[in-house]
């Protein structure tokens, strides 16, 4: 979840705005290659820094088609969510706002995580983590 009821949420070339602040980046891994059904195509990570956490975020530079948009509130009883991999994701931008009475739990760890690097093999050592760095 990015935003609640009353907040004003925008992006200027990927970076995050909630209420007119920007949402601070840090660039993490600059390009690694991924398999795709439209071939390899390169993946950058970066960590937003929301909340006093850091989130996780993936870029597919070659692919990202929703580097900005103008700002939005959230009206009140509904939330805005976007996916950590915002080049790869249907969200907020694509299906609406979420009603904040069908939330019904938070995901808090990792159940099971692919490696696109090695044909999705299993990543064991990151089953069961926290998701919040």
């Amino acid at each position: 979840m990015v935003a609640t009821g009353g907040d004003t949420v925008s992006m200027r070339d990927n970076t995050l705005l909630v209420n007119g602040r920007a949402v601070p980046l840090t660039l993490v891994l600059d390009r690694t290659l991924i398999p795709t059904e439209h071939g390899p195509m390169g993946e950058q990570i970066w960590h937003e820094h929301r909340e006093g956490l850091d989130i996780a975020v993936a870029l597919l530079p070659e692919f990202n088609r929703w580097h900005s948009f103008e700002p939005v509130t959230v009206p009140a009883g509904q939330l805005m969510v976007m996916g950590d991999s915002r080049d790869n994701s249907n969200d907020s931008r694509f299906i609406g706002f979420v009603d904040e009475q069908r939330v019904t739990g938070q995901a808090v760890r990792v159940v099971m995580s692919h490696d696109p690097t090695r044909l999705f093999a299993p990543r064991a050592d990151r089953w069961w983590l926290p998701l919040h760095l």
